[in-house]
């Protein structure tokens, strides 16, 4: 296969991600109403998430075979759909047009400036490092493109190499969500195993991560705020650099992270809208299905938004006013997070356990006594860890920083309930 087909295959396969998600957010108004670049981030995560847990759940539970037929007709569902709908949809926009955005000031444009040089430099580093280098993580050559090739081989994410216990594997019940992305492109571009041709699938999510963390912080902290975040995430070597789980390998750490971070804003800044619940439960749902530890960490906020919820239909009662759109807002969050964790579950009760890691099979259960007894023992391991300049700089301190100056934000509710899913998480 040459380069120039094997860069084909690997930004086409993106492509095609970005076109499904950016007709995904026509249909969430407050995503659809962004400006070009920020929808265009917001939609490769809905691409991402919307493929992965659509293909997974008729893989598994519909027996439909991974080829490039079925999965063509998955991607194309949202654009035909986005097409029938354009003129409803459109009026729509006209009518929630956001107003447009004061001029910024000299101080704005020289942050945002610095964010866009030190987003643009690493980012593109990141990339180049990706197309034309192999994989140099440890992980993702012994879990995430191996049970690709497996997917790939069976065009079902129940391979037989996973079902048959006889079959060394390490960690067989490790969730297949990025597996199963790096077969769309496989599959649909008609490619080999080349490890170099998923790759810029994880290195362009460094980008959708620094351009998110501008948009959801401005909205909060303002632009300069927002820009001199960006410069800091771009220059941390944990997010970017680390060989164990950076932005520079195909490891399932950035995208899981990345997956939950979104899904948990887009869930908890809903305003009660049914369209921006169910977005946000969809990223969640592909969080849940990226890591193992996904499906606790996505509970974590399907919990809050649960609480949250019955705190309003108290109150509202309590008024005597009755449920309405909200409440089927609410309830979509958890109900995308109950259908992963069931396709989750389901999918992993099929497979022999062997060859795993302890932390395969944590459960809440485990968590809770472990807490209790090993607590002590666990303290200063994290905080040996997170003092590891080669990971984390100076970046600790910053927080401390930021914290310390932006105190009064934590009295609001947004700020309350995001604080409680980071302490859950």
């Amino acid at each position: 296969m040459s380069t120039a087909y094997r860069l084909f295959a690997s930004f086409g396969t993106v492509a095609l991600f970005v076109v499904s998600g950016y007709a995904l957010t026509a249909f969430v108004p407050s995503l659809a109403r962004k400006a070009f670049a920020r929808r265009l981030a917001w939609a490769y995560l809905l691409g991402l998430a919307y493929a992965g847990v659509t293909l997974y759940a008729l893989s598994h539970w519909a027996g439909v075979g991974l080829r490039r037929g079925a999965i063509l007709s998955v991607l194309a569902v949202p654009i035909v759909l986005a097409a029938w709908r354009r003129p409803t949809l459109r009026r729509e926009e006209s009518r929630r047009r956001a107003p447009l955005p004061s001029p910024l000031s000299r101080g704005e444009r020289a942050a945002c400036a610095a964010a866009i040089a030190a987003a643009g430099l690493v980012s593109a580093a990141v990339l180049a490092h990706a197309v034309s280098s192999v994989e140099s993580g440890y992980d993702p050559r012994m879990t995430w493109n191996a049970s690709a090739a497996y997917v790939r081989a069976a065009r079902s994410v129940d391979p037989p190499a996973l079902l048959d216990k006889r079959v060394y594997i390490q960690n067989p019940r490790y969730p297949l969500l990025l597996p199963v992305l790096q077969v769309v492109g496989q599959e649909i571009f008609d490619t080999d195993d080349d490890e170099r041709i998923p790759r810029p699938l994880y290195a362009l999510l460094l980008p959708v991560l620094l351009i998110l963390v501008f948009d959801v912080s401005q909205s909060h902290a303002g632009t300069t705020a927002a820009a001199l975040t960006v410069v800091v995430v771009a220059f941390l070597p944990a997010i970017v650099l680390d060989i164990g789980s950076g932005a520079i390998t195909s490891y399932s750490d950035l995208p899981m992270g990345i997956l939950w971070g979104a899904g948990l804003v887009l869930a908890l800044r809903a305003q009660w809208s049914p369209p921006e619940a169910l977005a946000g439960g969809l990223l969640l749902g592909g969080a849940a299905l990226a890591k193992t530890e996904g499906l606790l960490l996505v509970g974590v906020v399907a919990a809050i938004v649960c609480l949250r919820a019955a705190r309003r239909l108290v109150r509202r009662f309590a008024q005597g006013r009755r449920g309405g759109p909200w409440l089927r807002a609410a309830a979509g969050t958890p109900a995308l997070f109950l259908f992963a964790a069931a396709l989750n579950l389901s999918w992993r009760a099929g497979i022999p356990n062997r060859y795993a890691e302890p932390w395969d099979d944590v459960t809440l259960r485990g968590i809770v006594s472990g807490t209790a007894t090993r607590l002590p023992a666990v303290l200063p391991l994290l905080g040996e860890q997170m003092a590891r300049p080669e990971l984390w700089s100076g970046f600790w301190w910053l927080a401390v920083a930021v914290f310390v100056l932006g105190i009064r934000a934590f009295a609001r509710p947004p700020a309350r309930f995001l604080s409680l899913a980071v302490a859950g998480a």
